[in-house]
């Protein structure tokens, strides 16, 4: 069934246009929390609590034990990663589907780290050894250090990376 007039002036006035948006458009952010560790915006979806980045861990090293209170999809693009709780290990052009809930620690023991497209819904929280929740991180978060990356560094606010 085709899209009638109405509908299409709708979603012109209302949705989100099309639109490829290339990786010189979008900065490179320092995490703050994690040493050797950049991630880089492609979508921020604040009215679900989602956000979809590339997380670039450029040399071996772990990101924090932490849980997520959604699903989570990824893409590897480089290198490797895997789970310490688990005995699979994630290389390039592996896809990675994780269901809520379990705690975990990622790592890169891969000498050159890895760069990952990861799609998170929810909150993850982070525990400390004796699984204690010490820290959350949501798309607020990202959102609020992304907008602080631009404002600090000159840029401009990426409209379309929001939704």
């Amino acid at each position: 069934m085709p899209v009638t007039g109405d509908l299409t002036a709708t979603i012109e006035r209302f949705g989100l246009a099309d639109a490829a948006i290339n990786e010189d458009e979008r900065p490179w952010i320092e995490h703050e929390k994690a040493p050797d560790t950049w991630w880089q915006p492609v979508r921020f979806d604040v009215a679900n609590g989602a956000w979809t980045f590339i997380v670039h861990i450029r040399t071996p090293g772990a990101l924090g034990r932490h849980q997520h209170h959604g699903e989570v999809f990824a893409y590897v693009m480089e290198g490797s990663w895997r789970y310490e709780e688990y005995d699979w290990v994630a290389r390039a052009g592996a896809i990675v589907h994780e269901a809520p809930g379990a705690i975990h620690t990622l790592r890169s023991d891969h000498p050159d780290g890895m760069k990952t497209l990861f799609v998170v819904n929810g909150a993850m929280d982070f525990f400390d050894e004796d699984d204690n929740r010490i820290d959350q991180e949501t798309v607020f978060y990202f959102v609020e250090q992304y907008v602080k990356h631009c404002e600090a560094n000159g840029l401009e606010i990426d409209q379309r990376l929001f939704y």
